[in-house]
């Protein structure tokens, strides 16, 4: 590969897709090496078992979607079984926000599914490349970034105060470690090393589901082996949008993401913004209004 561009969120991120590049992998490669750092490299922004979209146009071919969104648990589950283990956390973060922790409230993650059904399609380094990095900045540690450290100002005793390794890893002397501090999350390098070495086979059907799993149902969860045995990522048709010249992909309903996006996009072509005044952000929130149905 000549050249390689890169848009994300940290140079963590940026230097996992360069490396994979000059070791041969192609563009889907990087795009995934940079996703697994950020994933595991960002705590409370995102995280490794959770849902994720990736979104994959290659020259000549139309664009696809795989589609890794959580899934509602409870295969094989008795359906008259409710989860006992929820709690609602209230935070002043975004404005207020009620949502909902505890093991209870876990869905079937469907990340690492796709990223390895796109990494199978399109990738060409081999599937350790990819998780290189981010073992490397697990095991070293990373700095917490201002993204995180401003949500986790409003998240870090209320929920991450249920876990002890979690807890102590953002926190000292029970105060929230400071922006740029590093962070080492414990396990969870090995967790990494796991499954660069056995794919995402060790994470839904192999030690790690054990482990999940068994955390689960030891606290009322409906989460079931089974759910992670099944559970399979779907390629999709990519939501298109025309705006200009221009034509951009991305993950199509019922995920609200690449529609907002593209309802967002299309309104601002009918009515260009020459500058961010008042007038125009009023504007942008009429559009998600709409583009959402409130």
């Amino acid at each position: 590969m000549s050249g390689v561009a890169v848009a994300t969120t940290s140079e963590l991120a940026a230097d996992a897709a360069r490396n994979v590049a000059e070791r041969g992998g192609n563009a889907v490669d990087c795009a995934l090496a940079a996703s697994i750092v950020t994933m595991n490299t960002e705590p409370g922004v995102c995280a490794l078992a959770g849902g994720a979209f990736v979104t994959i146009w290659r020259p000549g071919d139309p664009p696809v979607t795989f589609d890794g969104n959580v899934a509602v648990p409870g295969l094989g589950r008795d359906h008259g079984i409710r989860a006992a283990s929820v709690d609602a956390v209230s935070m002043d973060y975004g404005g207020g926000i009620t949502t909902l922790v505890g093991a209870g409230s876990v869905g079937v993650p469907g990340s690492l599914a796709a990223i390895e059904a796109a990494w199978r399609s399109y990738g060409r380094a081999a599937w350790a490349e990819l998780f290189a990095p981010a073992v490397r900045a697990t095991r070293d540690g990373f700095p917490l970034s201002f993204a995180c450290h401003y949500y986790l100002d409003y998240s870090g005793h209320s929920i991450y105060g249920r876990s002890e390794d979690g807890f102590h890893a953002l926190h000292a002397d029970g105060r929230l470690r400071d922006k740029g501090s590093c962070i080492v999350v414990p396990h969870l390098a090995d967790s990494l090393s796991k499954i660069a070495r056995g794919g995402a086979d060790v994470f839904y059907r192999g030690e790690l589901a054990d482990r999940i799993v068994s955390h689960c149902e030891q606290r009322g969860a409906s989460l079931t082996r089974r759910d992670l045995e099944e559970y399979t990522a779907v390629r999709r048709p990519a939501l298109e949008v025309k705006v200009g010249d221009w034509c951009i992909a991305s993950n199509p309903p019922p995920a609200v993401g690449g529609t907002v996006l593209g309802a967002m996009l299309t309104a601002f072509a009918r009515k260009p913004v020459g500058s961010w005044d008042t007038a125009a952000v009023q504007h942008l929130i009429e559009v998600q209004r709409a583009a959402l149905g409130y």
